[in-house]
């Protein structure tokens, strides 16, 4: 198991990630740049300093609509997409008004617990840069001539 990163959309447009260390303690919340060359090197300094390789927890819009899934896997991490319903029922039964901040925690927390990995669906790993698959022209087949 690896250090885990959940995040959640801000009441004003940014996001908030949480990292929980390889014992499951709350290692800290940041705010996720937007910029995604800024996104970049925020992934490669997460990596530094809790491991190389990191699992992020999206949910279902977050991960339709934002490119730092996509960002993720290209760097080589594990991505998870939460069900939004598990997650809004999983809040409301913690608290009475879950804050962003207490939401991004409970993401990056669900693939701890056995029993609610299995309602997260795992993004696929893309082709890594030596398995790029290339379209290049390709001559017509010839048909047999009739006899």
């Amino acid at each position: 198991m690896s250090a885990s990163c959940g995040f959640w959309r801000t009441g004003r447009g940014g996001l908030l990630a949480a990292i929980v260390d390889l014992d499951g303690f709350l290692a800290g919340v940041e705010a996720v740049p937007d910029d995604e060359e800024e996104r970049c090197s925020w992934l490669s300094d997460l990596c530094w300093r809790h491991g190389p390789i990191l699992e992020l927890v999206l949910t279902e819009p977050l991960a339709r609509h934002d490119g730092l899934g996509r960002l993720a896997l290209m760097m080589g991490h594990r991505v998870w997409v939460a069900p939004a319903n598990l997650v809004a029922a999983l809040a409301q039964a913690a608290w009475y008004r879950p804050a962003p901040r207490q939401r991004a925690v409970l993401l990056a927390r669900l693939p701890r617990v056995a029993l609610l990995r299995a309602a997260l669906r795992r993004v696929p790993p893309g082709p890594g840069p030596d398995q790029l698959h290339f379209a290049f022209p390709l001559p017509k087949p010839r048909c047999p001539s009739p006899v």
